[in-house]
């Protein structure tokens, strides 16, 4: 690892928050393997721009608000968030979410997001 972990994730939200799907897949390596949530592993930057131009039709507006953030091991980082949402049809939420992040060559190899999303996608 030549940067340093904490910026590197911090560097995945910022394109995450300004909904820019090639800023994103420009973070994550050729094999990278996505996960949101309960949905199935998406494979590959073709796989990870396909989810981020799926979610941004739901989202109007995100912002992670990170509470905590660490390195466990070399390459990792774990990132705890309140997530704040406006959703395409108005909806204002904010949800809680913890990201683990590894990394290889300074970018993303593996990507996971563990939280409850169903409130973004389930209009009440």
């Amino acid at each position: 690892m030549s940067k340093n972990i904490p910026d590197l994730a911090r560097a995945v939200l910022a394109a995450a928050d300004a909904q820019d799907t090639d800023r994103l897949v420009a973070v994550c390596h050729d094999d990278v393997v996505f996960r949101f949530g309960s949905t199935e592993p998406v494979h590959g930057r073709t796989g990870i721009e396909a989810a981020s131009r799926a979610y941004n039709q739901f989202v109007a507006r995100v912002h992670h608000d990170v509470l905590d953030l660490w390195e466990p091991e070399q390459g990792v980082a774990v990132i705890v968030v309140e997530v704040d949402y406006l959703t395409q049809d108005g909806r204002e939420l904010r949800l809680p979410c913890c990201n683990i992040l590894r990394f290889r060559d300074d970018l993303v190899i593996d990507y996971r997001i563990y939280m409850d999303a169903g409130p973004v996608f389930n209009a009440s």
